[in-house]
């Protein structure tokens, strides 16, 4: 989860350089909120909305779900039944802040 309420100055969503361009500012700056920093009832809506919408698509194993709050209401934004799991990606971020190597998780 990224609260971008921290980064008024730049965009809010993540753009490539976001996402991929290890040089940039955007990369360095926006830092996924980890699940333990997360309200226990926000973690458990969350939760329950990405199991059903697994569920609803016939998602199996692994996958994603992209949301969005807006005055605290979840809304899906994508489902993605195979997401990237290069050893540099948003998920291995997220792994290694948590302190796991990519070679534990696969």
């Amino acid at each position: 989860m990224i609260d971008y309420k921290k980064y008024n100055d730049l965009k809010p969503y993540l753009s490539y350089n976001a996402k991929w361009n290890t040089k940039t500012r955007e990369f360095k700056q926006i830092i996924p909120v980890v699940d333990n920093q997360l309200d226990g009832r926000i973690k458990k809506s969350i939760i329950r909305l990405c199991r059903r919408a697994g569920q609803l698509l016939g998602c199996r194993g692994y996958f994603r779900v992209d949301l969005r709050e807006r005055d605290n209401r979840l809304y899906i934004l994508d489902v993605n039944p195979n997401p990237d799991i290069n050893d540099d990606s948003g998920f291995m971020r997220q792994a290694y802040s948590r302190n796991y190597t990519f070679g534990e998780l696969f």
